[in-house]
């Protein structure tokens, strides 16, 4: 039979390896934890990109969108004021 002293070192023994055991997962942790932030952080700056992009071309389509409304505008005033003035000159 094993005296106390004894099981009591190997209980110790046990916790030690235990406590090693959970500081090795621990530092596995961290680390897929610092990687988890670095793959956000990349995907992060790729959206911004992404969407500064967007919508810089969204604006150059709603300022041609713009021209061509303003073009549309003159000439349908233009239309009008040169058949107003048409009307007002024959009479």
């Amino acid at each position: 039979m094993t005296s106390f002293e004894e099981r009591v070192s190997r209980l110790e023994g046990i916790i030690e390896q235990i406590s090693e055991r959970l500081g090795n997962i621990e530092r596995i942790i961290e680390q897929g934890l610092e990687s988890l932030r670095a793959d956000i952080r990349s995907g992060q700056e790729s959206l911004r990109a992404e969407m500064h992009s967007g919508q810089d071309s969204l604006r150059a389509e709603i300022r041609s969108n713009f021209h061509w409304t303003l073009g549309a505008i003159f000439t349908t005033w233009i239309t009008l004021i040169g058949t107003v003035l048409g009307v007002l000159l024959t009479r």
